[in-house]
């Protein structure tokens, strides 16, 4: 039961850090009518690239030691791009699975432009642990820093992008009301990123 109660617990932590800095960010016309298009309902995690090319490697050490290297098929992901306020948020969601691995990671990103090679992108890290109810963040910028390189995936008002990167931290990340910390290495992933819809307001049409 309290397994389950992490878990829970553990899924709201993370979408709330996946959506909030957007939802702070909504236009005042969409926010109050609500108009079709307008919000989205927070996202289900879904296949990370259409292609199935998205990934994620990455070794961890300290309070939880994994080493993973995952395709597109063993993962989910969540994924925006808040282009008005330079901001983004990947999450990657892995397992349960028969190895006992239920994972998710949380990637911030600030300072994103739509260059295509952007180094040393401020970014912040979060890593739950659902099953065994651990939380580890960096807790803002200036620890952690990603290598990115950003494609255009379509021609919409509001265009989806591959982002493809390698995220690097600073020392230890502290776990959260717990006396544990983690190290990360050789941290490499691809996913998308959707645009925010207050870029397609700004042009005066809601995303689609």
């Amino acid at each position: 039961m309290l397994r389950k109660i992490f878990n829970v617990i553990g899924i709201i932590v993370v979408l709330a850090l996946a959506i909030w800095p957007f939802i702070q960010t909504v236009p005042e016309p969409y926010a109050a009518t609500g108009s079709p298009g307008a919000w989205p309902t927070v996202d289900e995690p879904k296949p990370c690239l259409l292609d199935k090319s998205g990934y994620l490697s990455v070794e961890i050490y300290g309070s939880l030691v994994k080493q993973l290297d995952l395709k597109d098929d063993k993962l989910r992901c969540i994924g925006k791009l808040d282009a008005l306020n330079s901001r983004s948020r990947l999450a990657f969601f892995i397992g349960p699975d028969s190895a006992g691995t239920n994972l998710v990671f949380v990637i911030g990103l600030e300072g994103v432009d739509k260059q295509v090679n952007q180094s040393g992108v401020p970014s912040n890290l979060t890593v739950l642990d659902q099953d065994n109810g651990l939380f580890f963040s960096t807790q803002g910028v200036g620890r952690c820093w990603t290598d990115l390189t950003l494609t255009q995936l379509n021609n919409h008002n509001a265009p989806t992008y591959r982002a493809e990167g390698e995220l690097y931290c600073s020392g230890a990340i502290a776990q959260i009301q717990g006396p544990g910390s983690i190290t990360i290495s050789n941290f490499h992933f691809a996913g998308d990123l959707a645009t925010n819809y207050s870029v397609a307001a700004e042009m005066g049409t809601p995303e689609q």
